[in-house]
């Protein structure tokens, strides 16, 4: 091997162990912090590693992305708050001296008389108007962006010549 190959390696050497990527000058290792003292405190003292972790203002990384819908309480259904309006008939549109009451058919065979305000069908669906031959219910609808409308539906009477 010739001098100056030798000398090239040799500086090589040189500045390869004295850079301060591997030697352990001017860094200090993380401190922990102590159990039974707050972050806050911890960092006043300086005790604080560059590891720790404060929550304020952000969300909490272990909850789900996802949020559950809000259940709500959950009561006893009539029997006509069971089926969807698709499912129910207008049967029938009587008349009286308080106004116009309807009678629809449920899937079941079963018929039920209703009035304005009653409640019908799973989606919290109220009778709006009776008229002489439909019905308007209104519902509220949740899309799939999670926010609510009302939905009108109208139930009309089917008539006999119409076939």
């Amino acid at each position: 091997m010739s001098r100056t190959s030798v000398t090239v390696l040799s500086l090589i050497c040189v500045a390869f162990f004295s850079s301060p990527v591997l030697s352990d000058a001017g860094v200090s290792p993380p401190a922990l912090v102590t159990p039974g003292k707050t972050p806050e405190k911890a960092k006043e003292e300086g005790l604080a590693g560059p590891y720790d972790y404060t929550a304020k203002g952000r969300r909490d990384p272990f909850a789900p992305l996802i949020r559950q819908a809000e259940q709500e309480k959950k009561r006893v259904l009539a029997p006509i708050e069971r089926y969807t309006i698709g499912e129910v008939t207008l049967a029938a549109v009587l008349w009286s001296g308080k106004g116009y009451y309807a009678v629809v058919a449920l899937p079941d065979g079963k018929s039920y008389t209703l009035r304005e305000g009653m409640r019908l069908g799973p989606n919290g669906g109220k009778v709006l108007r009776i008229s002489q031959d439909s019905v308007v219910i209104r519902e509220r609808i949740r899309d799939y962006r999670g926010t609510v409308s009302p939905k009108d539906t109208t139930l009309k009477l089917r008539r006999e010549e119409e076939g």
